[in-house]
C-alpha cells in the first residue's frame, strides 16, 4: 500500500479498531483478491473486534491497491467510517505558499485552453472568444416538476454561481445539453477565464474568480480513485510535484474551491466517487460544475440547472464567417452556406459541432449539404474515408471493410462497455491504431491519468462520431440481436443512436426497430406535456426521429408501422426545433384515423407556426388544437385564421385557448360556426372571456358538443351569457366543465345547476361547488337522476354532508357512470363522505376511480377496500396524498382488494407515505393484476431492498409493464436496482 495511503489509515487507526466489524467487510475484500478465506476465518473467529481490525488492516498494508478496495468496503456497512477515510482523516493546518504552489501548478497545465480545436482531427485553432452560447436557468426540482425562473432569463457564463431565488448558494451546478452543443468547449471557457486571473468586478458577483483553486476534471478521471486528492494528484499535477496528497486533503479543506467536471454521461457507469461528490456526501461544502447530456442525472442533487441551447441566428453568423476565415473558405462557399442556415439548415445550425462540420464540407467543395443530423455524419464519414484513400493509396471499398467496419464493431463494444480505447483493443482487428487514427476517427488520448496510463490509450474526436460508427455496426447486426440490444436500453440516453438508425436502416430493416423503438418513446408519461419546460431532445425524440425521413420516400408497410407506433399527443413548447414542426407535419400525413391527435402549442415561441397549421386544417386525424401563452393578439389572430377553426372547409373542430396574456387588448376570435368542443383556460380577461363566450354562442346547435371553462374570470354578463349558451345548446351538449371560476359574488356557479339539469344528453360534468341550498341540491341530483353521466369529476367542492347525501342516495340509479374522481376537496362530515364511498358499489360499470388531495381517514379507507373488492369491471385506481397516518393493515386491505380486480390496467399510490413493510402487499397484488400496464408509486419512502423486491414480483409476471414511476423514492439512487426493474417495464421513471 502507498505510503500516503497507509497514513490515512494510521491517523485513524484507533477509530477503526473501536468501530469497524472486520466480517461485515471480509467478504468484498475476498471478492477483490486482497484477503483469502482462511484470513477472513482467523480474524473473525474468537477475537475482540480490536484485534481483529488491527490485523486485517497489517494484512492490508502489504498488499499493492488494497487501500481503493478496503475504502468500497466500508460503504455500505460503515458509512460514517466511509465518509471519514475517503476525506483522509484529520485537518492538517496549509500555508499560503503550499496554496499558490498548487495555483501555478494547476494555472501552468490550463495556459492551452484559450484556444480549442473546432474539429479534433484539423490543424485549425480558434479562439475561445469566438465561441458562444445560450443558456437558460431552470429549476433544481424533480424532473416530474421542472419550472422555469424566468422564461425571457438568458444567463452569461459570468452568472453560473449566481444565487437565485431557490438557492442562496448553489453548490452543486449542471450544465446539460444535448451531444455537440456545445458544453465541453463553454467549460474550457470557464476554466480559462479563471486562469486569466482577477476579473475586477468584471463578472457577476460570485463568479468563476471568486474561488481560490479550480481543478479542471473528466469524469472518466474519478474511475479507479478513492477519493479527490487521488484524482488531482493523478489527472492535474506532474508526478514529480512537490504537493503531497496531504496538503490536498488539507487544502480542499480549508480552501474556496470548485470542481468542474466534463461528461458525466460517458463514465456515469460505477463512477461511485464522482456519484458522492454530485450526491453531497463527498466535498459537500465544494461547488461542483458538471455538464451531462439529458436523461442521466437527477435533477434533486443540484441546486442550479442550466440548459445549453447552442447558437442563436447571430452568433451562427458571426461564427462562421470567423470560421471561414480561419479556413480560407471561398466567398460562394460562403454565401451558399449562408443561404442554407436560414432555411433547410436552420435547426441543425444551432449545433456548434454540425454547423463546423458543414462549414468543412463547404471547404472540399461538397454538391450538396445535407440537412439531416444523420445525413451530416454521413457525408463526414465519407470525408473521412476520401481522405484515408487519397493518404493511403487504397480503395475505398477496401478502406470501408478493412478499417471502417472492425472500427465500427470496435466503437460498438467500447460504446457498450462503457470503458476506454487501449492499445490491445486492436489486437484482434484488420486495422491498426494507426490506421484509425489516419483515418480521423480516432487519436491518442493524451487526457488519461498517469495512473491509468499503463498502455497507450485513445479516444474517438467526439462522442456522436463513435456513435455514428456504433449506429454502422449496429446496422449491420442481425435483426434479432439488433432488438435485443435496443430493448436492454434506455432511448434517451442512446438518442442520437436512435436518430442514426432512423437516418441509416433501409425501410425493411427500419420497420422492425421503429416499432420497438418508438413503442418506448410512446409510453413515456403523458404529464410532460403540461409542464411550461421540459427537454425538447427527449421528450420529441421520436419527431427528430421522424425528421430524419423527410425527404425518402418510404414504403407503405413503413408508413404504416409509423402510423401505428406516433404519439397521439404533442406539445411544442417555445424551445422546440424546427424539426418538430415538421416532424408534427409528418405525424398528421402518416395517421388517417379521424380525430385521434391532439396538439398544442405555445405561441410565445420565436418560431412561425402559420406553415404547419395551414396544413392542419386540412387533415382529418386532428381531435383539437390547443393554443398557450400568447402575448400577442396578431399572433394569436394568425393562428385562428389559418387553422380556419370552425369553418366549412377545415378539419379543425376543437379548440383550446389556454393562458391569455394579451392585456385589456381584446382579439377577434376568427371562429367558424361548425366547432364541437371549445375551452377556455387560465383567462385572467373579462373582456377575452366576454369574446369566447361569443363565440360559443355562435355556433349551430347541432354540431356543438362540448364547453370548457377553468381558472378563468366572469361576470355577471358573462354568466347570463353561459345560461344561454346552455339553453340554446340543451340537447347537444355532452361534455361540460366549468372550474375554479373567478366571480363576483352577484352569481355563483350553483346557480347554474338548474340549466345544467336540463341538459338531456350530458355525459361528462366537471366542476367545482361550494355551499348548496335545498333547491340547488334539488338541481343537482336531477343532473345525476337522468342517468346520463358517463364521466363525474367534483374538484374544489366545500359543500359539506349534503353533497355527500345526494351522490348516496343517487348512485345507486347511475348505471352509466364508467369514471368518477375527487380532486382536492374537504371533507366536513366523514360519515357522509364515507356513505358516499360506500354507495359507489353500486355503480356496476364504474371503470376509473380517482382521489387526489383529498383525506381519509382509516375508517373511509376500509369502506373503499370493500367497495373495490365488488367492482369487477374497474381498470384505473389512482390515489394521490390522501394521508399521511394510515395503519398498515388499512392500505394492505386496498391493496388486497385492488389484487381481486383483475382487469385493472393502471395504478397511481402516490405521496402517501407507503414503506417497505408495505411492499409484499404491492409485489403480491402486482402479481396478481396480469393486465396492469402502468404503475405510479412515486413519492413514497422505499428503499433499494423493497425496490429489489418489486423487481422480482415484476419478473415472475407474464407481461412486462409499460410504465413504472419511482421518482422521488429514496431507493431509486441505486443504479443495480433501476437496472433491474427496467428488465420488466419499458420505462421506468426514477428522476
Amino acid at each position: 500500500m502507498e505510503k500516503h495511503h497507509q497514513d490515512v489509515l494510521e491517523r485513524n487507526w484507533s477509530v477503526l479498531c473501536s468501530e469497524l466489524d472486520p466480517s461485515l467487510v471480509a467478504d468484498h475484500l475476498i471478492q477483490k483478491g486482497f484477503l483469502s478465506l482462511e484470513t477472513k476465518d482467523r480474524i473473525c473467529a474468537g477475537r475482540s473486534r480490536s484485534e481483529g481490525t488491527s490485523e486485517l488492516l497489517s494484512t492490508l498494508f502489504a498488499q499493492k491497491d488494497a487501500f481503493g478496495a478496503f475504502v468500497e468496503s466500508l460503504r455500505l456497512p460503515h458509512r460514517h467510517l466511509y465518509e471519514m477515510v475517503i476525506c483522509g482523516g484529520e485537518n492538517r493546518p496549509i500555508n499560503d505558499s503550499e496554496v499558490e504552489v498548487l495555483r501555478t501548478e494547476l494555472k501552468g497545465k490550463y495556459e492551452s485552453l484559450s484556444r480549442f480545436h473546432p474539429m479534433p482531427w484539423l490543424p485549425h485553432q480558434l479562439p475561445l472568444t469566438n465561441v458562444f452560447t445560450k443558456l437558460q436557468l431552470v429549476s433544481p426540482g424533480s424532473q416530474q416538476d421542472p419550472l422555469l425562473l424566468d422564461r425571457d432569463q438568458q444567463p452569461s457564463l459570468d452568472n453560473l454561481f449566481t444565487p437565485h431565488e431557490l438557492s442562496r448558494d448553489p453548490k452543486r451546478i449542471l450544465v446539460e445539453g444535448e451531444a455537440g452543443i456545445g458544453k465541453t468547449t463553454l467549460l474550457q471557457m470557464l476554466v480559462s477565464k479563471w486562469n486569466e486571473g482577477n476579473c475586477g468586478e468584471k463578472c457577476g458577483s460570485p463568479c468563476v474568480h471568486s474561488f481560490d483553486l479550480l481543478f479542471n476534471l473528466h469524469a472518466k478521471d474519478f474511475i479507479g480513485c478513492t477519493s479527490i486528492p487521488d484524482v488531482i494528484k493523478s489527472c492535474l499535477l506532474a508526478r514529480d510535484s512537490e504537493i503531497s496528497t496531504e496538503i490536498l486533503e488539507a487544502i480542499l479543506q480549508m480552501q474556496s474551491v470548485v470542481l468542474v467536471v466534463d461528461a458525466y454521461d460517458e463514465e456515469y457507469m460505477e463512477n461511485h466517487l464522482l456519484n458522492d461528490v454530485i450526491e453531497g456526501r463527498v466535498l459537500k461544502d465544494a461547488t461542483v460544475l458538471l455538464s451531462c447530456r439529458p436523461a442521466f442525472l437527477k435533477f434533486r442533487f443540484f441546486d442550479s440547472i442550466f440548459v445549453v441551447h447552442g447558437f442563436d441566428e447571430e452568433h451562427q453568423i458571426e461564427y462562421v464567417e470567423r470560421f471561414a476565415h480561419e479556413i480560407n473558405l471561398s466567398s460562394n462557399s460562403l454565401l451558399k452556406l449562408q443561404q442554407k442556415m436560414s432555411n433547410e439548415l436552420q435547426d441543425l445550425c444551432r449545433n456548434p459541432f454540425i454547423l463546423t462540420i458543414l462549414c468543412m464540407l463547404c471547404s472540399e467543395n461538397s454538391a450538396q449539404l445535407p440537412s439531416t443530423r444523420a445525413g451530416v455524419y454521413k457525408a463526414v464519414h465519407e470525408f473521412f474515408i476520401e481522405k484515408a484513400s487519397r493518404k493511403m493509396g487504397r480503395d475505398k471499398e477496401d478502406i470501408k471493410r478493412t478499417v471502417i467496419f472492425p472500427l465500427a464493431k470496435l466503437s460498438f463494444e467500447i460504446y457498450n462497455k462503457e470503458k476506454h480505447l487501449i492499445e490491445e483493443d486492436f489486437d484482434d482487428l484488420s486495422c491498426s491504431p494507426e490506421e484509425a487514427c489516419q483515418i480521423g476517427y480516432v487519436s491518442v488520448d493524451e487526457t488519461v491519468s498517469s495512473l491509468q496510463n499503463a498502455t497507450r490509450c485513445y479516444r474517438f474526436g467526439h462522442r456522436s462520431l463513435q456513435e455514428y460508427l456504433a449506429t454502422i455496426h449496429l446496422g449491420k447486426m442481425a435483426a434479432g440481436e439488433r432488438l435485443a440490444w435496443l430493448r436492454s436500453k434506455n432511448v434517451y440516453q442512446i438518442d442520437t443512436i436512435i436518430i442514426f438508425l432512423f437516418g441509416q436502416l433501409n425501410d425493411e430493416d427500419l420497420e422492425s426497430t421503429a416499432a420497438v423503438i418508438m413503442e418506448d418513446m410512446r409510453f413515456q408519461p403523458l404529464q410532460f406535456s403540461n409542464l411550461p419546460f421540459y427537454s425538447c431532445s427527449q421528450s420529441h425524440l421520436v419527431l427528430h426521429c421522424l425528421n430524419e425521413l423527410a425527404e425518402r420516400d418510404i414504403s407503405d408497410e413503413l408508413k404504416s408501422v409509423l402510423a401505428e407506433n406516433c404519439p397521439l399527443r404533442i406539445h411544442i413548447s417555445r424551445d422546440c426545433s424546427i424539426s418538430c414542426i415538421q416532424g408534427v407535419s409528418m405525424i398528421c400525413s402518416l395517421i388517417k384515423k379521424e380525430h385521434s391527435v391532439c396538439l398544442t402549442f405555445d405561441l410565445d415561441a420565436t418560431k412561425d407556426f402559420v406553415p404547419l397549421m395551414k396544413q392542419l386544417k386540412r387533415c382529418k386525424c386532428i381531435s383539437y388544437v390547443q393554443l398557450n401563452y400568447h402575448k400577442d393578439k396578431i399572433k394569436l389572430e394568425d393562428c385562428l385564421r389559418a387553422l380556419q377553426v370552425g369553418r366549412a372547409l377545415s378539419c379543425v373542430r376543437g379548440l383550446i385557448i389556454g393562458h391569455s396574456d394579451i392585456g385589456k387588448v381584446t382579439p377577434e376570435l376568427n371562429i367558424g360556426p361548425h366547432m364541437y368542443s371549445m375551452t377556455l383556460i387560465g383567462c385572467k380577461s373579462l373582456s377575452f372571456s366576454r369574446r369566447f363566450l361569443e363565440a360559443v354562442m355562435g355556433q349551430k346547435s347541432s354540431s356543438f358538443r362540448g364547453l370548457h371553462l377553468t381558472d378563468c374570470c366572469l361576470d355577471h354578463g358573462c354568466f347570463e351569457m353561459l345560461q344561454q349558451i346552455l339553453k340554446k345548446f340543451h340537447r347537444y351538449i355532452r361534455y361540460l366543465n366549468i372550474l375554479n371560476i373567478n366571480n363576483d359574488s352577484s352569481f355563483r356557479v350553483a346557480d347554474l345547476l338548474s340549466d345544467i339539469a336540463g341538459l338531456s344528453n350530458l355525459r361528462s360534468l366537471d366542476i367545482s361547488l361550494d355551499l348548496l341550498n335545498r333547491q340547488e341540491i334539488s338541481n343537482f341530483k336531477s343532473i345525476l337522476q337522468k342517468n346520463t353521466l358517463q364521466r363525474l369529476r367534483l374538484i374544489k367542492c366545500t359543500s359539506p354532508k349534503e353533497l355527500h347525501d345526494a351522490l348516496s342516495h343517487c348512485f345507486p340509479k347511475m348505471s352509466t357512470l364508467r369514471h368518477l374522481s375527487f380532486f382536492f376537496n374537504e371533507v366536513h362530515d366523514s360519515a357522509a363522505f364515507r356513505r358516499m364511498i360506500s354507495a359507489i358499489r353500486h355503480l356496476h360499470c364504474l371503470e376509473s376511480i380517482n382521489i387526489k388531495m383529498t383525506p381519509l381517514n382509516d375508517e373511509i379507507l376500509e369502506v373503499l377496500s370493500l367497495v373495490l373488492s365488488e367492482l369487477k369491471d374497474i381498470k384505473w385506481v389512482t390515489l394521490v396524498k390522501i394521508g399521511r397516518d394510515h395503519h398498515p393493515s388499512r392500505l394492505q386491505n386496498v391493496f388486497r382488494a385492488i389484487a381481486s380486480c383483475k382487469r385493472i390496467t393502471s395504478l397511481i399510490f402516490a405521496d402517501m407515505h407507503i414503506d417497505d413493510a408495505l411492499m409484499p402487499s404491492i409485489c403480491e397484488m402486482v402479481e396478481s393484476l396480469e393486465d396492469l400496464q402502468d404503475l405510479t408509486l412515486w413519492k413514497n419512502t422505499f428503499s433499494a431492498n423493497a425496490l429489489e423486491d418489486l423487481s422480482v414480483a415484476l419478473e415472475r409476471r407474464p407481461n412486462r409493464l409499460n410504465i413504472l414511476d419511482i421518482a422521488d423514492i429514496e431507493g431509486n439512487r441505486s443504479e443495480r436496482v433501476v437496472k433491474l426493474l427496467r428488465k420488466n417495464c419499458r420505462s421506468v421513471i426514477h428522476d
